[in-house]
């Protein structure tokens, strides 16, 4: 899989390098003026890029940070879980042989702790015997136990009596009562203090710890009196059932969406404040006055993130190989490369709409926070609801235009497929089986080929919003179209609508003013018209004109606006 993943990686990067150099050496003549006009633009973008070296190398390599990031909480969990034997699958698990009694530990507020207590008994030969075999007991154990380490009672109504009392809170871990031995039948009790404790988080096992390994000395001890054999060995060992993988976490799935998320944050931002820093500078006015039209222009940007979004895609495919994550290993390749090379095509429309509301560029950060904010709510929210199955139909398909919800429920069922070590993954003919999509039983249309499919219903949805504001929202200086401008016919068809009035006439008889118009403008129109030598008009100066101009007119992109 990392081979053939540094494969694609290795063959998009030089077709970019090859496309690079063809742009810069690119002979642009007999080219119609769109083409020269991205050519030229595209160009400017590679130039900003690669002068911002530093913030390209974080839009580049923030996913590998992230990721790991991820794989750390991956390892804490697993960590964790491991104590707990259920977080693998034990096919053949191996015997344990039973230890012997632990040390006790000394509690708060005490200074001693006793490592067992015991109980005499009213027959004195059964007394002699449990006296012995307590000494024994505490002699054969690694490490030995001391004698004044145990203590004895003459009852089990005197040990919990003693028990009972504050100042002997978790003085010891364990009793043996022998109250109902007798010489024919010889029998004891396990008495164990069940109060919680825990290990480097974990609670202490009390059947491993304490109930096995008292249970083991004291038959220990029983067997060697009874085959009067001192140095008799007896070994006891136990060993769970084979059992699948009971707790199965995912926790590349449910996490990897908010830390994908957060590295695609970074080229919006990165992005955000290029395009912002344009408009401040009114470099784009300043483009679009000179003959630039605004596709030409949002094209080009698309072109120059859509690369390194891809790039920064390839980037997080391979972080995810190099940790071993599941994830990436068992899943088709195309599967999640699709997958997430889509929702980072999302990305850049939303840079585009963020763009247009943003007008200072020392608002872009705190844009971008807002941005990360509002696709995390919708990712902890709404993918929570589709993956909980309690969502209506219609509920989902008005969630789905939100693209970070796509991601985390995606990540989720890629995450479900791998997260057992059983698990084979899925294959990119399974982006529509609906059957493997089941949670409880029910079927899940939720598919990563519905989510897929809503990629790109999002992406032209995305840009539609972006042309529209930016239409509607004021430029830097001041100009907009109306709220309702698509709805004219001029901005279809193109026509340019009538002006507002008629040019003057060429000869003098043909003039007839408005009456609407004030007295000197029109005796300047009659001078003009009747002065048809330039030479007799006259400057402010005295002097006569050289040229005149006249029928001026000015054309602006916007059909309905002519002067």
């Amino acid at each position: 899989h990392f081979s053939f993943f540094i494969f694609h990686f290795s063959f998009f990067i030089f077709h970019f390098s090859f496309l690079k150099r063809k742009m810069l050496s690119m002979n642009l003549e007999n080219k119609p003026q769109w083409v020269v006009h991205l050519w030229v633009l595209l160009k400017k973008n590679y130039l900003l890029c690669k002068r911002a070296k530093r913030s390209t190398a974080v839009q580049l390599f923030a996913p590998f940070f992230f990721i790991f990031f991820l794989w750390v909480i991956q390892k804490g969990v697993e960590t964790h879980l491991s104590s707990t034997g259920f977080y693998s699958i034990e096919k053949n698990p191996s015997p344990t042989e039973v230890r012997d009694i632990p040390k006790c530990i000394v509690g708060p507020n005490h200074d001693s702790c006793y490592n067992f207590l015991y109980t005499f008994n009213s027959d004195p030969l059964v007394n002699e015997t449990i006296n012995n075999l307590v000494k024994a007991i505490c002699e054969d154990n690694d490490p030995e136990i001391p004698l004044d380490s145990v203590r004895g009672f003459p009852s089990a109504a005197d040990i919990d009596s003693w028990l009972y009392l504050d100042e002997n809170t978790n003085m010891t871990q364990a009793a043996l009562l022998f109250d109902n031995a007798t010489v024919d039948h010889f029998t004891y009790v396990i008495q164990v203090n069940e109060s919680r404790q825990f290990t480097h988080g974990q609670p202490v096992d009390r059947m491993e710890y304490i109930y096995l390994p008292f249970q083991y000395a004291v038959e220990k001890q029983l067997f060697r009196i009874i085959s009067q054999n001192p140095d008799a060995e007896l070994t006891i060992e136990y060993v769970e059932f084979a059992h699948p993988q009971v707790i199965v976490v995912n926790v590349v799935g449910e996490n990897a969406g908010i830390f994908i998320l957060a590295a695609s944050i970074f080229n919006l931002i990165v992005a955000l404040g290029q395009i912002v820093s344009e408009k401040e500078c009114r470099i784009r006015q300043t483009m679009h006055q000179m003959g630039l039209q605004n596709w030409t222009y949002w094209l080009s940007w698309g072109i120059t993130h859509s690369v390194v979004n891809t790039i920064t895609c390839f980037v997080l495919i391979i972080s995810g190989c190099i940790f071993q994550f599941d994830l990436f290993l068992k899943n088709n390749f195309f599967l999640y490369f699709f997958f997430l090379w889509e929702f980072s095509m999302t990305m850049v429309p939303i840079t585009f709409i963020v763009s247009t509301l943003v007008r200072e560029s020392k608002s872009v950060t705190t844009s971008g926070f807002l941005v990360f904010l509002t696709c995390f709510i919708a990712q902890i929210c709404v993918a929570s609801l589709f993956i909980a199955d309690v969502m209506s139909h219609t509920l989902v398909v008005l969630c789905s235009f939100l693209s970070p919800a796509l991601l985390s429920k995606g990540l989720w069922d890629l995450g479900r497929f791998t997260d057992e070590e059983d698990d084979k993954g899925l294959s990119w003919g399974e982006r529509y089986d609906y059957e493997r999509f089941q949670n409880d039983g029910e079927t899940d249309p939720m598919t990563i080929g519905w989510c897929m499919n809503w990629y790109l219903l999002d992406w032209i949805i995305y840009l539609v919003i972006t042309a529209y504001l930016d239409n509607v929202v004021p430029d830097s200086f001041g100009v907009r179209k109306p709220y309702f401008y698509f709805l004219k016919p001029a901005y279809w068809t193109g026509k340019s609508a009538p002006p507002d009035r008629e040019l003057l006439p060429d000869r003098p008889e043909e003039y007839i003013p408005r009456p609407d118009t004030d007295e000197d403008v029109q005796e300047e129109e009659r001078q003009i018209i009747t002065d048809s030598n330039p030479r007799q008009m006259m400057s402010p100066d005295g002097e006569g004109l050289a040229v005149v101009i006249r029928k001026l007119r000015r054309e602006f992109p916007n059909p309905e606006a002519k002067k």
